[in-house]
């Protein structure tokens, strides 16, 4: 369940880890390759992003307190915990500006 609860810096944060050895960066090495970034890249506003990041944490939050609350089995919660950080994983990088932050160095 806890998982869910910490969803939305997992997500990012194990994408990058897996993400920047792929293009030869280190995984440990401050970038602009952040959710975040990418969002702001989009033409949001700092407000907006915050907004959608705290959404998606309560929606993911809501979701592991509902499975708790209804007895989910943690094998489920686990199975449906990774199948949305695959399509995080995939779908991340379709967002407009991705490809120049997967090219962009890090700081």
């Amino acid at each position: 369940h806890a998982l869910w609860f910490l969803a939305v810096p997992l997500l990012d944060t194990v994408n990058l880890l897996i993400k920047r050895p792929l293009r030869g960066a280190s995984p440990f090495a401050a970038g602009h390759d952040h959710l975040h970034h990418q969002l702001l890249r989009l033409g949001l506003r700092e407000g907006q992003v915050v907004g959608i990041l705290l959404a998606c944490a309560l929606l993911f939050g809501s979701l592991g307190l509902a499975g708790l609350v209804y007895g989910v089995p943690e094998q489920l919660l686990f199975a449906a915990f990774l199948a949305v950080f695959a399509a995080y994983f995939f779908l991340v990088d379709k967002l407009p500006g991705s490809a120049q932050a997967s090219r962009s160095t890090p700081d």
